[in-house]
């Protein structure tokens, strides 16, 4: 699949759209989600598998500018993600989201 984002920064509709097949994004396309579009889609995202270290990477870079302002909810099930694919050997060491 071939996605575009565009000149714009990526929204939680697209991430929606794209399901699972969001991870054919690459680091530049996830790093240009807004702090309001994550807050929405942080959900989603944490449902996610077989995100590569550098996609969990951007995405947790993303996840810093949301923390001043979001609710610890809404980033449980992201970080779930995240520990399913350590669990699951996709991301070899928690080092790398630092």
């Amino acid at each position: 699949m071939c996605w575009t984002v565009g000149s714009g920064s990526l929204t939680c509709d697209q991430i929606s759209e794209l399901g699972q097949s969001v991870t054919e994004l690459d680091v530049a396309q996830l790093q240009t989600v807004s702090s309001s579009e994550f807050r929405d889609c942080a959900y989603q995202l944490g449902r996610v598998v077989n995100f590569t270290a550098e996609q969990w990477q951007a995405l947790a870079g993303v996840a810093k500018q949301v923390l001043v302002y979001a609710r610890i909810s809404y980033l449980v099930v992201f970080s779930t993600g995240i520990q399913s694919d350590l669990a699951n050997g996709r991301i070899t060491a928690a080092r790398q989201l630092a």
